[in-house]
């Protein structure tokens, strides 16, 4: 079945039910065509419970929609992630079992089976929290049909000592420099945390009280959960990423490089500046590069949380 529809001034041409045989002919004939979208695409070749792949979008080319409502599209894209969560019983026997388990989250009411891997993970040390049903949800990445038992984190360690032991183990590290409310501070947690970063670092003077610790955790979704936020100050936070081969990278309205131009893999010190003040002359000094975020608009900045954002997907992008 063929149909039209308008998407922001182009017709998308959707094809539904669509066999192996009208796929290949609408695929080698894309060119005569407004962007096709193939629904429900079911090759012969593939079990019917197996999700056709994409094969990218531009004018002329064909892409499948996936029919499954958990399927995240972007991963035909840019390949299969690699993920820190593992799902259900066996996943998190197995990482038990290899050492790479760091945190589990269960239900409060759990079968026999679970309850005797949480008396492993407690052996182990590794931290063990209860959610309700609601949570776990929430927390549990898309894919499987049924509510996992379990969730395991893997890899990543959820906490550090201090700023040294959590340098020491490379990747990515967030500095949010100046970052004073605690909304921006736990969205840029959360997205850090999803990006697979090693962690957060709030470069800021003052103490963080209690009250502002429970804001943090609760606009980040408990993110810190999961992901190590330690406070210093910037002068020590440079130091000692620098001490410890760290390439830092800053964004600020000053910078001449675009983000996509910027190598982001090995181990690398992204700092993201303060609500009204921007990144401090002490990061801007020991920058390696910095990065101008394209600005076209009255306005004459983004919102910091855009900012993370950009650096930490792109971040995640050139290491997947």
């Amino acid at each position: 079945m063929m149909s039209a529809i308008q998407m922001s001034g182009i017709e998308l041409m959707l094809f539904t039910d669509v066999d192996d045989d009208a796929g290949e002919t609408l695929r080698n004939h894309a060119g005569q065509f407004d962007p096709i979208a193939l629904l429900n695409h079911r090759p012969a070749r593939l079990d019917p419970l197996e999700e056709a792949r994409g094969m990218g979008f531009g004018m002329g080319e064909a892409i499948c929609v996936h029919a499954h409502p958990n399927q995240h599209q972007a991963h035909d894209r840019f390949g299969a992630p690699t993920s820190m969560q593992g799902q259900g019983p066996e996943a998190a026997k197995a990482a038990l079992a290899s050492g790479q388990a760091k945190a589990l989250l269960v239900l409060h009411e759990r079968s026999p089976d679970v309850e005797a891997l949480l008396n492993i993970a407690r052996r182990q040390g590794v931290p063990v929290h209860e959610v309700t049903q609601r949570d776990l949800w929430r927390m549990a990445h898309p894919g499987e049909d049924a509510l996992p038992e379990v969730l395991t984190l893997i890899g990543r360690e959820p906490s550090a000592e201090d700023l040294d032991s959590m340098l020491a183990r490379g990747g990515t590290v967030l500095c949010l420099d100046g970052v004073a409310y605690a909304g921006n501070i736990g969205f840029s947690v959360r997205t850090a945390e999803v990006a697979g970063a090693t962690g957060v670092v709030l470069a800021m003077d003052e103490a963080i009280t209690g009250r502002m610790w429970k804001d943090i955790r609760h606009s980040s979704m408990q993110a810190t959960r999961f992901i190590p936020v330690l406070q210093s100050n910037i002068e020590a936070t440079v130091a000692a990423a620098q001490q410890a081969g760290f390439r830092i990278m800053v964004i600020e309205d000053v910078g001449d490089h675009d983000l996509q131009e910027v190598d982001l893999t090995g181990d690398v010190l992204m700092i993201v500046g303060a609500e009204s003040d921007g990144v401090s002359q002490t990061a801007l000094d020991a920058a390696d590069v910095v990065v101008r975020l394209p600005m076209h608009g009255f306005v004459p900045s983004y919102n910091l949380q855009v900012a993370v954002a950009c650096a930490c997907v792109e971040a995640a992008r050139q290491r997947s």
